[in-house]
This record gives C-alpha cells, sequence and structure tokens, in this order.
C-alpha cells in the first residue's frame, strides 16, 4: 500500500498519463498533496490496485462486475476513455468533491 504520509500513488494506463500529471500538478499546488502516476499499462494497473501496492488504478477497459466486487473496487469513468478504479481500505471514508 502506499506510504502513510499524504503523497497519492497512482499507476496504469499509459494513455491518459499526461491528464492526470497536469490534474496532479495542480492538485499538489492547490491542496500540497504530491500525485505520483506510474504510467505501467491498464494490466499493471490493476494487477497494483489488486494488491494494495497503490492508491489508484487505471485502465482503458473497465474490469467486469465480479472481479470489481472480488477486489472490492469501485471503478467509474474519468476521462473520457479511462476507468478509474478506487480502493476504500475499511474504515477510512473518502470524499469525492470538486476542487472549486
Amino acid at each position: 500500500m502506499a506510504q502513510a504520509n499524504t503523497d497519492i500513488t497512482h499507476a496504469g494506463a499509459s494513455f491518459p498519463a499526461l491528464v492526470y500529471t497536469t490534474w496532479a500538478f495542480g492538485f499538489a499546488k492547490e491542496k500540497g498533496i504530491k500525485v505520483k502516476y506510474q504510467p505501467t499499462g491498464s494490466g499493471a494497473g490493476v494487477r497494483s490496485i489488486g494488491a494494495h501496492e497503490v492508491d489508484f488504478g487505471a485502465t482503458d477497459t473497465p474490469i467486469s462486475i465480479l472481479d470489481e466486487a472480488r477486489l472490492g473496487l469501485l471503478q467509474f469513468p474519468l476521462d473520457g476513455k479511462p476507468i478509474k478504479l478506487l480502493r476504500n481500505e475499511v474504515g477510512h471514508r473518502i470524499k469525492l468533491a470538486s476542487l472549486k
């Protein structure tokens, strides 16, 4: 799993790497939280999030509903093509909100 500090680790699809890097820069500037994105490919992103190695994973192709349930993930479209996978660890609450 990602380090215990406030940094966020993220891996997966290479297609959206530029947009994720751009968003991460703005997020770090506004919130002071660094987001490290590793464009390792969709399959590696799914494997990384399933193995608890990263906070978020990205894939160009949605995973099956069965795999989503089995891995304890929530997936949703993020930037038009790739699907973002989100793991919500037991005992932690994640609030998704606009950065405006």
